[in-house]
């Protein structure tokens, strides 16, 4: 289950397993892994590519398991609007790695970029 943090939030939506975000805003919010207990070295994981056969994610962010994932402004100023696949997966402290949640991600095109210093 993925919980959308409503703070600080402008066009940015969590409907079910697809998430929406425009290019270059922050956002963040906090997966929630059920039936699990974190543990102490637990992290969790997101990333999200173009396509699944990509080799590398253009989005990868990882906070301690029970934090919130922020999208910095960094994270997607510079990518190309569109669809992108995601998925967010739980590393154990122990060494295993459970994918929890997956789906598409939706970055949208922003209308005014004045506010964004890296185009």
């Amino acid at each position: 289950m993925l919980v959308a943090v409503k703070a600080r939030q402008t066009m940015f939506k969590i409907d079910g397993n697809r998430i929406w975000l425009t290019r270059g805003d922050t956002a963040e919010f906090r997966p929630v892994i059920e039936d699990y207990e974190s543990q102490e070295g637990d992290k969790v994981v997101f990333a999200a590519k173009r396509a699944r056969n990509d080799d590398k994610p253009d989005i990868r962010l990882e906070v301690n398991a029970g934090e919130n994932i922020t999208f910095a402004h960094e994270d997607t100023v510079n990518l190309a609007p569109g669809s992108y696949v995601y998925d967010i997966k739980l590393a154990m402290a122990n060494g295993n790695i459970s994918t929890f949640a997956s789906g598409k991600f939706e970055l949208i095109c922003e209308v005014d970029t004045d506010g964004n210093e890296n185009d």
